[in-house]
């Protein structure tokens, strides 16, 4: 009797175990099946906002990729102001030699770099938004 306790032992040990993976496998299986979705999920929204870019480059005349960096337009900008630096442009500093160079800076950034707002702008001068629009509306300049 000793034996057949030995052998029905493993046997019923060996169909747990087997229920057991099972129960893994399927559990495995579903999350298999939920990371499929979710990758499916974030290419669909790729594509969307790639689209998107897209869209907005053909609207911008296919511009959006291509556009200056804005220390690369104040430096042109400072060109025809020797001596001054962008160190002062975006300094405290309010003396007349600074003003002109600094609003022309301002709307010359503002002109070309549609995609940035006034905020945005006074972000990069170490200015208001409303110090940028002064500047802006007294040079004249126009998006």
């Amino acid at each position: 009797m000793a034996a057949a306790d030995r052998e029905a032992a493993p046997a019923a040990t060996l169909e747990d175990l087997a229920g057991m993976v099972a129960v893994q496998v399927r559990t495995q299986t579903r999350r298999i099946a939920e990371l499929e979705l979710a990758l499916a999920d974030a290419e669909a929204r790729l594509l969307s906002q790639a689209r998107m870019i897209c869209g907005a480059a053909d609207a911008a005349g296919g511009d959006l990729f291509s556009r200056r960096p804005v220390r690369e337009i104040i430096d042109d900008v400072l060109g025809a102001y020797p001596g001054i630096t962008w160190e002062e442009i975006i300094g405290v500093g309010r003396e007349r030699r600074l003003v002109e160079p600094r609003h022309r800076c301002m709307a010359a950034v503002y002109e070309e770099r549609k995609d940035l707002s006034l905020p945005a702008l006074g972000r990069i001068f170490h200015r208001d938004h409303t110090s940028v629009l002064h500047a802006v509306n007294r040079r004249g300049a126009s998006r």
